[in-house]
């Protein structure tokens, strides 16, 4: 019997929780503060005194609307000044918060980059996920192979089809190919079986 893709995926999902978790943690006790612009935190609350003021100012108009006193159209109308001026007052404070997100998927894609390359470097492939799912790596495990598979491919691959589409392929590949493999396994030479057999599927 070969591994399938849901193994594959499990053992998978059972080795990055706890790194998401370790990087949460990080994140939201240390690195969260160092990662934001400078004067982010006098900004937000500008920010969210700006956006309490529009709310007000449009309340009335917002309650006519839902009574059906006026129509979308005038709703608008009656809005719009109001609307552009927010926009011209939270201009700032909008470009900090893209700033501060951009920041943290630049710190979550890379940290978990490199954590997750040297977890699998520490290790041999053999991680923890994978003796959980009692499967294992077999083939030329190397710093390179492990980095092409771990890497460039796991991070890199799936950042390039939107996960959702590299996700897709490897388990078509994995379930209906004759050899049971995904791209990785291809390009590493690098086959995943269950713990123990001598096969290479």
């Amino acid at each position: 019997m070969r591994v399938s893709a849901l193994r594959r995926i499990g053992a998978y999902l059972l080795d990055i929780i706890p790194i998401f978790a370790i990087l949460s943690l990080l994140f939201t006790f240390f690195i969260g503060d160092l990662l934001k612009p400078e004067g982010y935190d006098v900004l937000m609350e500008e920010y969210y005194e700006i956006t309490a003021n529009y709310n007000d100012t449009v309340a009335p108009f917002s309650t006519q609307y839902e009574n059906e006193e006026i129509t979308l159209e005038e709703y608008k109308s009656l809005t719009s000044d109001d609307y552009e001026q927010y926009l011209l007052d939270s201009e700032e404070h909008i470009l900090a918060t893209i700033v501060y997100f951009r920041n943290a998927i630049i710190y979550y894609i890379s940290a978990f980059t490199i954590l997750y390359y040297a977890y699998s470097l520490f290790t041999k492939g053999h991680t923890l996920g994978r003796k959980m799912m009692k499967i294992e790596l077999q083939g030329n495990i190397t710093w390179w192979t492990l980095l092409v598979r771990e890497v460039i491919w796991k991070t890199g691959y799936y950042m390039l089809t939107l996960l959702i589409g590299g996700i897709i392929i490897d388990v078509l590949m994995i379930s209906f190919s004759n050899k049971k493999l995904a791209p990785r396994d291809y390009v590493t030479k690098i086959t995943v079986k269950y713990e123990g057999a001598d096969y290479p599927f």
